[in-house]
């Protein structure tokens, strides 16, 4: 699922992460997402053991659900 960047507008519920650094560095960001943003995401927080995501070549964030279940 893409996020649409409409879905990225401020809006009243936004959430702010701040950039992680050390020594000078930038490590990143960490995203908290709620269950309601799972849903919006297509992702079913009730049957979805993890998800993986990550930016793509356009900047937007492709987040897709994963079962890890056969992984034990």
């Amino acid at each position: 699922m893409t996020v649409s960047e409409e879905n990225l507008s401020p809006s009243e519920d936004t959430r702010r992460a701040e950039l992680s650094t050390h020594d000078d560095d930038t490590l990143g960001a960490c995203l908290y997402l709620t269950p309601e943003d799972l849903r919006d995401l297509d992702v079913d927080p009730e049957t979805a053991d993890a998800i993986e995501f990550h930016v793509d070549d356009t900047g937007r964030l492709v987040v897709d659900a994963i079962d890890t279940e056969g992984d034990r």
